[in-house]
């Protein structure tokens, strides 16, 4: 049986969330949304600004290239090779 998609959000939440929030208002709700999403921007920000984590973001990067870049040449490969034998028939 499949969960209903609201209720996987709703378990994802820190505990207490979700009853402490069904008793705001409509405008109490409202103003949770806003000062939520500036806290994602103000976390957003930070991250940018973090040169250890863009750091590590770029070597990880690096570090993936080396064989996603090989993987994708391979598939083209392979694609073209599979267009090969269709134009032939095969």
């Amino acid at each position: 049986m499949a969960k209903k998609r609201g209720r996987d959000k709703k378990d994802k939440l820190p505990v207490g969330f979700a009853e402490s929030v069904e008793s705001m208002s409509d405008e109490e709700i409202k103003e949770r949304i806003v000062t939520i999403e500036r806290g994602v921007c103000e976390l957003k920000k930070a991250m940018k600004s973090d040169e250890t984590y863009q750091e590590a973001k770029n070597h990880c990067k690096e570090l993936k290239e080396t064989y996603s870049v090989p993987i994708k040449e391979h598939g083209y490969q392979i694609d073209y090779l599979c267009e090969l034998l269709e134009q032939r028939g095969k």
